[in-house]
């Protein structure tokens, strides 16, 4: 995923500058000639702090930073559509990454994000993309819950019956 964390060991740069340098906390790891048709792979060693890709172009200088995430303190959501079809059928998928202070992505965030949701239309299902998650759904009076993977998980929301239409609020905490 996104972000400056131990599990790197590759930085991955996709540039159309005519050279590309890559620092981790001010230090070189690393220059490559740009090549827009490929990527430039710098191995690194991952250190708490910051990494920037910094390109120079026709003499103009250009930087990318990722830094290490803290702890996660706000989730995003975005969702798939604002507007259901009140057909007791019709669903979306609400998309939830976590975010530190400073607002980088917490990909290494794996708190449990717990949900409820009101109105006109019920929660059925929730997902991180976990391949080997075996958790459970629901905690004990059924309230939907999930680990976050990579800083991310989702809900997937369907619309009430036409007879129940109305506003539809979804909301999840960490």
């Amino acid at each position: 995923g996104p972000g400056w964390h131990p599990s790197v060991t590759n930085l991955v740069v996709d540039s159309n500058c005519d050279e590309v340098e890559v620092f981790v906390n001010g230090r070189s790891i690393g220059k490559r000639k740009g090549d827009r048709l490929h990527h430039l792979n710098f191995p690194a060693v991952y250190e708490p702090g910051e990494a920037v890709a910094r390109g120079v172009r026709g003499g103009r200088t250009l930087e990318s930073r990722i830094a290490t995430p803290g702890k996660a303190v706000k989730l995003v959501a975005v969702a798939d559509r604002l507007q259901l079809t009140a057909d007791g059928a019709d669903a979306t998928v609400i998309n939830f990454q976590a975010f530190d202070a400073a607002g980088n992505e917490a990909v290494d965030c794996c708190e449990t994000v717990v949900f409820d949701c009101s109105g006109a239309g019920k929660i059925i299902g929730v997902g991180n993309g976990n391949p080997i998650s075996h958790e459970d759904d629901v905690i004990s009076g059924g309230t939907w819950q999930r680990k976050l993977f990579n800083g991310k998980c989702q809900a997937v929301v369907k619309a009430a019956e036409a007879d129940s239409s109305g506003k539809l609020t979804v909301k999840a905490r960490l």
